[in-house]
């Protein structure tokens, strides 16, 4: 059997191997991406083994391109109108794929979508196109082999293994609460842009972040010519503050969430919630409601949750045409080493202080400086990025005090109004 070999700058031996197949496979520091002997039928023993994850999928994320045994095997597989999104930072992998001929055999496939170019930014890329999907098709063997210097994309990856486990944990919760908010006298999201339209209004999107405490005058001095949309762990700091938000909004599915409503159940305040959010929630609500989904139903708007709160007040803002938008307390970091608003402590009986030998990441802030903040958050970061960026008629602000967005000056809120 034919064998190459060669030390990258990353200092692995790299050999390509030849197969009982008459085909190839690939091995980096002794790890084998491929099965020495049969890697097509080891391709299609794993292909067969993910069929929850493409069968009747509109979009499917795959990380690991190899040397393309699995890609071909679930291009077969495939709808006709699916997309797969194939991701893979490993460069010297790439090229020796791209060298076989590999990647020009699979773009034959007009469904095959590769994200393999150094130049842009794949960690970015890969956290936006993991919110299209409930679930990863993970090719382990090339995140095994991937060098140190990509540290980045493990943690993506990582955080949203994760989040499935969390979605795993609750999903008998998420069922119940979808079966028992479906019985609930809710309108549609549909009505609640009929009956409170903001259309080409400033909306001041207002989470928990610890720089929501240094916000509170400017929002209290704005007021009259704002809209407020809050995430439920904000309702207290400005009812509170004698700030009664326009809207709010739940999505996640847990009974402690009932505790960001504890005494303020009566408030004629409408309540916006995901169909899957905690029933007690909603329930004990006694003010207007107006239920809404992230998948197609009923003909409604559709309203992408991004796997957070958050990130679903700033849908619902985009497609009922607010303009401009406004992010408040929406940090993405820590501020002043905390991790919420105060409020968020007194709620919850927890503290909001940031350990000093916790394994964080850094994000440049408004001011210039490096925050502390975690790969989950990160990934909020890079969800409303992209959604900004597929708004360009809407103009977008950052009167937060923690991470930078893209495409969100940084400026005060009044600082907004004046340059309306």
């Amino acid at each position: 059997m034919g064998t190459s070999s060669f030390v990258d700058q990353y200092q692995r031996e790299i050999r390509l191997l030849e197969t009982k197949e008459g085909t190839k496979t690939l091995s980096l520091n002794n790890i084998l991406v491929h099965s020495r002997y049969y890697p097509s039928k080891e391709a299609t023993a794993f292909i067969d083994g993910c069929k929850n994850l493409y069968l009747g999928k509109k979009h499917v994320v795959v990380y690991g391109l190899g040397l393309g045994y699995h890609i071909k095997e679930l291009l077969t597989r495939l709808d006709p109108d699916s997309t797969v999104y194939v991701f893979d930072l490993d460069h010297i992998v790439v090229e020796i794929a791209a060298k076989l001929g590999i990647i020009k055999d699979l773009l034959r496939d007009n469904r095959l979508r590769l994200y393999i170019d150094p130049a842009t930014n794949l960690v970015e890329a890969l956290a936006e196109k993991l919110h299209l999907v409930d679930d990863l098709l993970l090719f382990k063997p090339s995140l095994k082999v991937l060098p140190p210097v990509y540290a980045s994309i493990k943690d993506v990856i990582t955080n949203y293994e994760l989040g499935k486990i969390g979605i795993e944990r609750f999903g008998q919760e998420m069922e119940r609460n979808a079966v028992l908010n479906s019985a609930v006298s809710a309108g549609s999201i549909n009505e609640f842009f009929d009956l409170y339209p903001f259309k080409s209004q400033i909306v001041a999107l207002v989470s928990a972040g610890p720089s929501l405490d240094k916000s509170i005058e400017d929002l209290r001095d704005l007021r009259p010519y704002i809209k407020i949309f809050a995430v439920g762990s904000s309702l207290r700091t400005l009812m509170k503050n004698g700030l009664e938000p326009d809207m709010v909004c739940i999505t996640d599915c847990q009974e402690i969430v009932y505790e960001q409503f504890r005494g303020y159940e009566n408030l004629s305040i409408p309540l916006c919630f995901l169909n899957t959010a905690s029933h007690l929630a909603v329930s004990k609500y006694n003010g207007p409601k107006y239920i809404f989904y992230n998948q197609l139903k009923d003909q409604n708007t559709v309203i992408d949750t991004g796997k957070s709160v958050a990130t679903a007040i700033l849908s619902i803002a985009t497609k009922g045409g607010a303009n401009p938008i406004v992010f408040v307390g929406q940090d993405l970091a820590f501020v002043d080493n905390k991790t919420h608003t105060a409020s968020y402590t007194e709620m919850y009986s927890i503290d909001n202080t940031v350990s000093e030998d916790g394994n964080y990441k850094k994000v440049l802030g408004v001011d210039g400086t490096y925050l502390k903040t975690t790969t989950s958050l990160l990934n909020f970061k890079y969800w409303i990025e992209k959604a900004i960026a597929l708004n360009p008629g809407i103009r977008f602000i950052n009167a937060s005090k923690g991470a930078q967005i893209k495409g969100a000056p940084a400026m005060s809120l009044k600082r907004a109004l004046e340059t309306r």
